[in-house]
């Protein structure tokens, strides 16, 4: 069985590999176990829009685990801003469901500021209380 995957954004993907596998209670495999039950494919660059192969599933022990008892593959790969992110591929009944988490919003400056701001309310309250507590 081959997986094959496709990049649906207008960016492209950078170093894409597989990184872990999980059984269905979702503890990762050991790499020694997995390694050599797949065929992986390392791409560099994973164009907007292009489809390549992923892995093949050469072992039918893991293929069942992944398909049959919800099983995961986890993929991994860099942003075109360098920020790494994951991919968690997850086999529910045999159907494979794309899981994928919620990202930064962007804008360093907005993000910094409210760091700050927070930082600096913080500070302030915490200067009242002392305050309070001496008195």
């Amino acid at each position: 069985m081959t997986l094959t995957i496709q990049n649906v954004s207008e960016n492209p993907a950078y170093n894409v590999s597989i990184v872990r596998v999980l059984d269905e209670r979702r503890v990762p495999l050991d790499p020694k176990q997995w390694e050599d039950k797949l065929e992986l494919d390392r791409m560099t660059t994973l164009a907007p829009r292009e489809k390549h192969r992923l892995c093949t599933l050469k072992d039918q022990a893991l293929r069942e685990s992944l398909m049959t008892r919800g099983g995961s593959i986890e993929v991994s790969y860099f942003s075109r801003r360098g920020e790494w992110q994951t991919l968690p591929l997850v086999f529910v009944g045999g159907q494979l469901l794309i899981v994928t988490g919620e990202g930064l919003p962007p804008g360093i400056l907005l993000r910094t500021f409210e760091s700050v701001s927070s930082t600096w309310t913080f500070l302030r309250l915490r200067r009242r209380f002392q305050k309070k507590r001496k008195a």
